[in-house]
């Protein structure tokens, strides 16, 4: 019946071309799989003919109200949606472009991250706008934000398509699940399998990699690959068999790569692969520690992580071919003394916090590129995943769970999320915090540790007197260093705007260095005072006219002042100067500094405008229909 149909932004001319032309098919929309799988859309029609009989003319027309980005999920309805899908790319040259970047860009992507929010009775405390989550004024995006109306299938809808293409290329994948205790991760990552439509990312998961090994194994008509399922949680930094008797479990690095010893693998069978490995989590899931804190009655006490080991054979070298499916259930975070209920769980709660902080760090070094060591063994959790965060072949899909009664506890696992979607990533927002690191790491560690040996040799070339009266400092070396020369008195006396003041003569004695701050050609700016003892002296224009040095340089000279005592300025003629170079090893030093400071301006004017260009980008994904 029609209402079967949900209807979101469809455009009216399509709702008519379907109910008034196919109005028996219409009466037989009723497939749930189907509907889940539309319902994710930005425009979408979130039912189709459960017998399939909607024409593939009628689909591509379909096909036309639908951005690039959906067309993905737009094939997984059915083979007409493929041949309709198929049908308008042929027509579309310009759009088959766009669809084939979009592609390579979703096989490429290192990191998917996503949002999801709990239900909760209260006010939230944040706003939602497409794929943008603000807090006061904190703004943040995500590759996709699921609100409080979303559905396991929605959350799932959104993976399905990059994690089968991953499968295919037989790479490395975890699927994460992470937030604040309380917050539906847990829900998220494994949900009810008992109840259609409850089944959280793990099962479908299991069920989407079933269906591509049975199809796998048709196509290459030799020996289909083999799955085993291993389930272990990290509890207090220890390895806990979850299907052997929980029995702990020593890391051990066999073949590059880090291996529980003694973790228990149970094989599954291709043809009930979906029923094989929710018995066993189901199994595992029971023996976990669990506990109840301030916030949560069945609080995950540990992380949970649910390996599917799948071997596909023998490679072109003989080497046999073993790629890993990652389930992971991360356990939340937690703020001392306020969510325990115990000692033991105090303890408890820093282990899990270190894990978290020690995988924080780990994807932030890797985000940044930093030449150093990658803390992956500061903890047992991400020494386990190591080939799962740091490798070169793994793809990550986070979802983080928030719950938005709680301000606090909901901008912790955002930025969390944030700095997480940066691993991997070339867009730029990746570009942008990256930068941002390296002005930050310029500003604060570089240029300070240039400075510092700049002023330690300037100290000791000043005190050693290297040069007679000759204070260096960051100004004298900035601008072209000077002295006044003791026998120049004369080339004032033929200067109609300057006269030798006693102030000129002491630093020609002493032959004090300063600097040159600015040069004028003829008459100088008149003095403030008729009394200055700068050197100038107030001229009219007919005591000025016919007087030799009339069209002369002169140069205002800045002499620092030393032990709080302020500058001198003495206007001088320019041949009345002399040109001091500083020490060579003085030179060398301020150079290295200069470098610095040059680097760090000009990597802050190329922040700003990627910063532009990212809120321009952030403005269009607002915009998009």
């Amino acid at each position: 019946s029609m209402e079967s149909l949900r209807f979101h932004a469809f455009p009216c001319c399509i709702l008519g071309s379907i109910t008034d032309a196919n109005r028996t098919e219409v009466q037989l929309i009723s497939k749930s799989r189907l509907l889940s799988t539309l319902a994710t859309m930005d425009c979408s029609l979130s039912a189709v003919s459960s017998s399939g009989r909607l024409s593939h003319v009628m689909f591509a027309k379909i096909c036309e109200y639908l951005p690039v980005a959906n067309f993905t999920t737009f094939c997984c309805i059915s083979l007409r949606a493929r041949d309709g899908l198929g049908y308008r790319l042929v027509e579309e040259p310009a759009l088959r472009e766009a669809w084939a970047a979009h592609a390579a860009n979703l096989c490429n992507r290192r990191v998917w991250i996503g949002i999801r929010v709990k239900p909760q009775e209260v006010e939230s405390c944040m706003q939602i706008v497409k794929r943008r989550i603000t807090i006061r004024d904190t703004q943040f995006f995500f590759d996709k934000v699921f609100d409080i109306d979303s559905t396991q299938a929605e959350v799932w809808n959104e993976l399905h398509p990059m994690l089968w293409q991953c499968l295919k290329k037989q790479e490395n994948a975890c699927l994460m699940a992470y937030g604040q205790t309380g917050s539906g991760k847990t829900h998220t990552m494994f949900g009810n399998p008992e109840v259609p439509g409850q089944e959280g990312m793990a099962f479908r998961a299991v069920r989407a990699l079933g269906a591509l090994l049975r199809q796998h194994s048709r196509k290459t008509l030799g020996q289909p690959p083999e799955v085993e399922l291993s389930f272990l949680e990290v509890y207090n930094e220890k390895v806990r068999d979850l299907l052997g008797n929980q029995l702990f479990c020593p890391l051990s690095s066999k073949n590059g790569r880090v291996e529980p010893v003694g973790l228990t693998h149970y094989s599954c069978n291709l043809d009930s692969i979906e029923q094989d490995v929710a018995h066993l989590i189901n199994e595992g899931a029971a023996s976990r520690v669990v506990g109840r804190t301030a916030f949560n009655p069945q609080s995950s006490r540990s992380h949970a992580v649910a390996t599917l080991h799948i071997h596909w054979g023998k490679t072109e070298n003989d080497e046999p071919l073993t790629t890993r499916l990652y389930l992971v259930d991360l356990a939340g975070s937690e703020r001392a003394g306020q969510y325990a209920l115990s000692a033991q769980q105090l303890k408890e709660g820093a282990n899990i916090n270190k894990s978290l902080s020690v995988l924080g760090r780990v994807v932030s070094a890797l985000a940044e590129g930093r030449k150093r060591r990658v803390p992956v063994r500061d903890s047992t959790l991400t020494w386990l995943l190591s080939d799962a965060i740091a490798s070169e072949a793994a793809r990550i899909f986070m979802v983080a769970a928030v719950q938005p009664a709680h301000e606090a506890e909901t901008l912790s696992p955002l930025r969390y999320a944030l700095n997480y979607s940066m691993y991997g990533s070339s867009g730029l927002d990746a570009q942008v915090h990256r930068l941002t690191e390296k002005c930050r790491q310029l500003k604060h560690r570089s240029l300070p540790s240039v400075q510092q040996d700049f002023n330690v040799l300037l100290f000791k070339i000043n005190l050693q007197g290297r040069v007679a009266a000759a204070k260096w400092d960051l100004a004298t070396l900035r601008n072209q260093a000077v002295r006044i020369i003791p026998d120049s008195q004369a080339l004032f006396d033929y200067s109609p705007f300057l006269t030798w003041t006693d102030a000129h003569r002491g630093k020609a004695v002493l032959r004090t260095v300063g600097y040159i701050r600015q040069s004028v050609v003829g008459r100088p700016p008149a003095p403030e005072r008729d009394d200055s003892q700068d050197g100038r002296v107030m001229q009219n224009e007919d005591q000025v006219v016919g007087r030799p040095w009339q069209g002369s340089t002169l140069v205002e000279v800045v002499f620092p002042g030393s032990n709080g005592r302020p500058d001198t300025v003495l206007w001088c003629p320019r041949e009345a100067v002399l040109e001091v170079p500083a020490p060579r090893e003085l030179r060398g030093a301020f150079s290295r500094f200069q470098d610095v400071e040059e680097e760090l301006r000009r990597e802050e004017s190329h922040l700003v405008e990627l910063s532009q260009q990212l809120a321009e980008q952030h403005q269009r994904w607002l915009d998009e229909d």
